[in-house]
Parts: C-alpha cells; sequence; structure tokens
C-alpha cells in the first residue's frame, strides 16, 4: 500500500510539474536575474514538501560518488545539501566519496549488496551487464522526473541502455560532440602572428602554424597531447585527412570503426593505413619540436605549461573554450579552437557521467529518481549545488553574474552542466558562447554510444595484449621509434599475444548490439 500510495503521489505531482514545465529550464528565460539574485539559498517549501507531510519517517538512501573532499564540501554535503533534501523530499542522504581510481571498490559494495547510487557510465563499468544495476523502467522516469527530462531536452537513454532496459540516469546537458576533434589554442597567439584560426583547415595549414608559433616563441610549448592511455586527437584528426573517414579508435582493443558506412565492421587499428599516418605524424611533432618527449608520458607537466600560459595548442574539448579560470589566470590571453576538415563531430555519449541504482536497493528507485528530478527543478536549486549557499559561497552582482566566495567544488559542475541553467562568465564573449552553444549542430551519434565491450571471454588475450600493446606498439606510435624498423616485429608479437581472437571477439559483440539499436 505504501508504495501504492507513493507512485499515486509522484503521478500527481508529475501532472501537475508537467502543465508547469517552464519552471523547469524555461524558467531561467522568464525569471529576471534580478529577482533572482534576491532569492536566498533557503529553500522555500517546494513540491515534494507535501509528500514530506504525508510520511513522518524520511526515507534514508546513500550515495558513493567519486571525487576528493575539502572540509567545506564535506560540511556542504553533511549539512546544507543534506538538509535541504531532507526538508524538501523527506529523504535522509547520506553521501561519501571515493577516489576516482576506487572503481573496484565500487564494484565489491554492488557485489556485497549495498544499497547504494553511484556514478556510472556504460563505458566505464560492465555493471549492468554482471546485473548489479537495477533496471529503471521508462515509465517511472515520465512519471517522477519531469524536470531532468525537460532539462535533457533532445537527449535521450540511447547511451544509458543495456538489452534495451535503462540503468542510468545521464545528467547534464552541453555540448558533447568534439571530444579529440579540436584544437584549443591561444587566440591573442595567432593574432601576433597573422593567422585566423578559421583559416587552418588542413594539417599542412595547422602544421605551418606550429612552425611560425615555435619561431616567435622559442621557449614554449607549442602543443600539449592527450595522456598515456590514448586520450589524443591524432586518430580523429588523420582518421579525416588521411583516408577521409569519421573513426572511433580504441587502441586499447586495437579496434576502430569508420561512423560514415553504415555498417557493422570493426577494423584492425594496428593494420590500418590510420596507425601508421598516426605513428608517423606523431613522430614528425617530435623531430620538429613542436611536441616535447614528455608529449604523451607527462601529460600534467603539459596541462601546467597551458595553465601557465607557456603553450600555444593543447588536445580539445567543446567546453574548454567557456573557461573563466584560464582567462583569469592569464588575463591578456584570449582562447579559439581549430578543426581540421569538415567532418560532421560525433558524438560518442550524450552525458558526461550519471547515476546508477544498485539491484539491492530496487526498491527505492522511485525515491532516487525524485531526487535526481529535484536537483534539475529551478535555477535557485542548480546553483545551490554548483556554488553552494548564496551569501556563504557565492553571490550574485547587480547584473546577475556569479561572484565566487569560495574555491570549493561542492557539486561538479562538468557533471550537472545544463545550457539552460548555466551562468556564463563576464570575461567570456558572447561569440565563444555561441561558438560553444552550436558545437552539436550538424553532429552525428557514434555508432558505439552504449556500446560496452564485454572483456571476459578474452581476459588473458586481453592482458597478453596490453603488455604486447605497452612494449612493442606505443613506442611505434609515440614516435619514440621508426615505424619502418619496427612494426613488423611488433605486429607479429600482438598477434602472438591474441589480437586476432580480441578483434573476432568484438566484431562479435558490436555486430550483436549493432543490428539491435540500428
Amino acid at each position: 500500500m505504501k508504495k501504492m500510495k507513493k507512485r499515486m503521489i509522484a503521478l500527481l505531482l508529475g501532472t501537475v510539474l508537467l502543465l508547469c514545465l517552464f519552471t523547469g529550464c524555461a524558467s531561467k528565460n522568464q525569471t529576471p536575474q534580478t529577482e533572482q539574485s534576491a532569492q536566498t539559498n533557503e529553500h522555500a517549501k517546494t513540491d515534494g514538501a507535501d509528500l514530506a507531510e504525508k510520511e513522518e519517517t524520511p526515507v534514508a538512501l546513500r550515495l558513493v560518488m567519486f571525487g576528493d573532499l575539502s572540509p567545506r564540501r564535506e560540511e556542504y554535503f553533511k549539512t546544507d545539501f543534506h538538509d535541504a533534501v531532507l526538508r524538501d523530499l523527506n529523504i535522509d542522504l547520506t553521501v561519501e566519496f571515493l577516489p576516482w581510481s576506487s572503481k573496484d571498490v565500487l564494484q565489491t559494495m554492488l557485489i556485497t549488496g549495498e544499497k547504494i547510487a553511484v556514478n556510472n557510465t556504460v563505458a566505464f563499468t560492465d555493471w549492468a551487464q554482471k546485473g548489479l544495476c537495477a533496471e529503471i523502467p521508462m515509465d517511472l522516469i515520465e512519471e517522477n522526473c519531469p524536470n531532468l527530462l525537460a532539462m535533457r531536452g533532445q537527449y535521450g537513454f540511447s547511451g544509458c541502455t543495456f538489452n534495451d532496459n535503462i540503468y542510468i540516469i545521464p545528467f547534464g546537458n552541453k555540448a558533447y560532440s568534439g571530444t579529440g576533434e579540436f584544437y584549443t589554442v591561444r587566440e591573442d597567439i595567432l593574432d601576433e602572428i597573422g593567422i585566423k584560426a578559421s583559416d587552418i583547415t588542413t594539417i599542412d595549414q595547422l602544421l605551418e602554424c606550429f612552425e611560425a608559433v615555435k619561431n616567435a616563441y622559442p621557449g614554449m610549448r607549442v602543443y600539449m597531447g592527450g595522456d598515456a592511455g590514448g586520450t589524443d586527437p591524432t586518430n580523429t584528426l588523420l582518421g579525416h585527412e588521411f583516408i577521409g573517414q569519421v573513426t572511433t579508435t580504441s587502441r586499447k582493443n586495437g579496434v576502430y570503426v569508420n561512423e560514415q558506412e553504415d555498417n557493422d565492421i570493426v577494423y584492425n587499428y594496428y593494420e590500418s593505413e590510420l596507425f601508421k599516418k598516426c605513428s608517423q605524424f606523431n613522430a614528425l611533432l617530435i623531430e620538429k619540436g613542436y611536441a616535447l618527449p614528455d608529449h604523451f608520458t607527462d601529460p600534467g607537466q603539459g596541462l601546467a605549461d597551458w595553465n601557465a600560459g607557456n603553450c600555444f595548442a593543447r588536445y580539445g574539448v567543446a567546453g574548454q573554450i567557456i573557461e573563466a579560470s584560464f582567462i583569469s589566470a592569464i588575463p591578456n590571453a584570449k582562447i579559439t579552437r581549430i578543426k581540421i576538415g569538415d567532418r560532421p563531430g560525433v558524438i560518442d555519449r550524450d552525458y558526461d557521467w550519471g547515476m546508477s541504482i544498485s539491484a539491492a536497493d530496487a526498491e527505492h528507485v522511485e525515491d532516487w529518481l525524485r531526487l535526481f528530478d529535484w536537483m534539475y527543478k529551478d535555477q535557485q536549486t542548480y546553483d545551490f549545488l554548483i556554488y553552494g549557499v548564496e551569501g556563504k559561497d557565492y553571490e550574485r552582482d547587480a547584473n546577475g553574474n556569479i561572484q565566487k566566495l569560495s574555491t570549493d567544488v561542492f557539486w561538479e559542475d562538468w557533471f550537472l552542466m545544463a545550457k539552460c541553467y548555466m551562468t556564463y562568465d563576464p570575461s567570456i564573449s558572447q561569440d565563444k558562447i555561441d561558438m560553444y552553444e552550436h558545437t552539436d549542430d550538424g553532429a552525428i551519434m557514434s555508432k558505439l554510444a552504449g556500446f560496452a565491450f564485454d572483456s571476459a571471454p578474452v581476459s588473458t588475450e586481453m592482458d597478453m595484449l596490453a603488455a604486447a600493446i605497452s612494449e612493442y606498439m606505443e613506442p611505434i606510435y609515440r614516435g619514440i621509434v621508426d615505424y619502418d624498423e619496427n612494426y613488423d616485429n611488433a605486429i607479429a608479437e600482438l598477434k602472438k599475444a591474441g589480437l586476432d581472437t580480441i578483434i573476432a571477439e568484438y566484431q562479435a559483440q558490436f555486430s550483436e548490439f549493432y543490428h539491435e539499436n540500428h
């Protein structure tokens, strides 16, 4: 009876909210900033208050997330956030944080039946395949999450499903294409050397630009690359320039797909012309001095140089051009982005991260959905989550701009970021805001969106392949050793480790996924 009672209340609330959708994302455009700035984060009672009055005993929930704790962040989640959720939703929520390296710890918690909700993406784990996550029926999402659905807009749940069931509630609505497709560059330096970013559309033009920057700023790092695990734009960049394809590549598994082809073909990356061209391109960057020897091995130093204003270009994502921290640190700097070619952007996942509910806590799916929906109910709540308590952690000026009084992180802005609620720093020019907000125009959804490779059938081969790639192929890819002199031996070692077996297994799994979803 209690569950039926909750379902009826949630349905009534959902009906009222659907009739008032402008109280969600649309409210940002209707409520003047001056009026919003007069509001406080004391949080007037919301739609959930009626439910709280009807249920005297709070629902106890436990949320476990990745991240670091500062004293103020810990205080915020134990007091300010906890009290707001308890007051508005009658949920007694405990929030815990684990280091980002604790995926195995979380999996153990799920296996042992702990009742929790956790950070998750389909690509990050195979928890759904293992039955560790509760199924989240679409009818419950529609009943309990009108604000979240309004915020999500055109984005659905294609990247959050397994076997046609939803196991993750995605958060955020922002520009999702472009990861690894852009170069973020110092526009002020381009101005000084007389080059327009929009004129750089080919590899040759990019290299000419790098050479001009090196000559004008001999002590500056020209380009910082990705990390040692494969986050690098080279594959996408050269996949277009040299073989006329939009490619999505996994160096770890040795595969790539052609996003322009309407098929389920998985290609052998390490035996492709694409791998050869990438290796030769990286070698050229090192030879010319555009990339330093630590280009792959120490990405942290490259990032430090960028943040210090001692780097011209970095591999990019869409949101970098609206980051105010860089401009604040280097007041005279301007940043923009370069994209080689005219290929459409590729969206491999239409959310950064979401929340999964443990299978052991399936009885509280609706309570979790109420919480997730509450987080996107209005501008005031969104600001409370991102910036903290108004008057203590932040304030708004007369123009409605956010002035942070605290450097602490509360809810990660990249995790919750929703275009309809975003307040841009006044240092960000309107042309950069427009560039960011139109990033996804014409973008295509990757064929791999929502696909998670189950490596269990080839776990032994995967371990052997990882070791072989590290020893034989990574030095070639990074341009440390010559491609022609070392490739034949390297590919033989990869095949000995089981490359062909892994690709065959990947092909079988992806073909099944592709034909079920396309």
